[in-house]
């Protein structure tokens, strides 16, 4: 360890000497450097991790029947209380459309009523939180999609799950009929289906 340098950049914005022994900042600023180079490769597979579910998001709206036609509406809306995944799926979406409308993708509250969403996904982050707190039913006609344990049996319609390092999901067609919903035999075949 005494022979590892620390970055010009590392010893140029962090001092601690004054507050702590020189042994222990010279620690403390190691660490902070090991932290640093740790954090690109950390949020890269972070970002792809919810590239690719946004993917699925995308094809399950596709894919997915919906009662209502949407001829009333100006955007296939996407909700989420999960800002880091709104700030992805955005990117990601910013010109994709589902039939004739372009998506839209907002940040709302666990306990909103959902009624402006059509898909709502629910991260690991805030399902307690919203499996405690919203006490109402969801719309009919909205999709509820999640990545918890346990997801499908609170009354979600789909949910991730990792399996051998790959994301794959598992549906309630029972949950989606019971919302007004159905998703095509395509995508069905290819998840682990709860009820035959």
């Amino acid at each position: 360890m005494s022979s590892f340098r620390l970055p010009v950049f590392i010893k140029n914005r962090f001092s601690c000497i004054g507050f702590v022994p020189k042994e222990s900042c010279r620690k403390i600023l190691l660490l902070l450097a090991l932290g640093m180079y740790s954090i690109p490769a950390y949020c890269s597979e972070f970002d792809r991790e919810i590239t690719l579910k946004t993917g699925f998001i995308f094809n399950f709206s596709r894919f997915g029947q919906w009662e209502s036609n949407f001829s009333d509406k100006a955007n296939f809306t996407l909700c989420s209380p999960d800002r880091i995944f709104v700030e992805v799926a955005r990117k990601n979406l910013a010109k994709k459309r589902v039939g004739k409308l372009p998506i839209k993708v907002i940040e709302t509250s666990v306990n909103d009523d959902y009624e402006a969403c059509d898909v709502i996904f629910i991260t690991k982050q805030f399902y307690l939180n919203w499996k405690d707190n919203f006490s109402h039913p969801v719309s009919k006609g909205v999709m509820l999609i999640g990545e918890s344990k346990g997801f499908i049996q609170a009354g979600g319609h789909i949910n991730f799950f990792l399996l051998g390092g790959k994301i794959r999901f598992e549906v309630s067609i029972k949950n989606l009929k019971n919302s007004g919903l159905q998703l095509s035999s395509k995508v069905l075949r290819l998840g682990k289906i709860h009820e035959r």
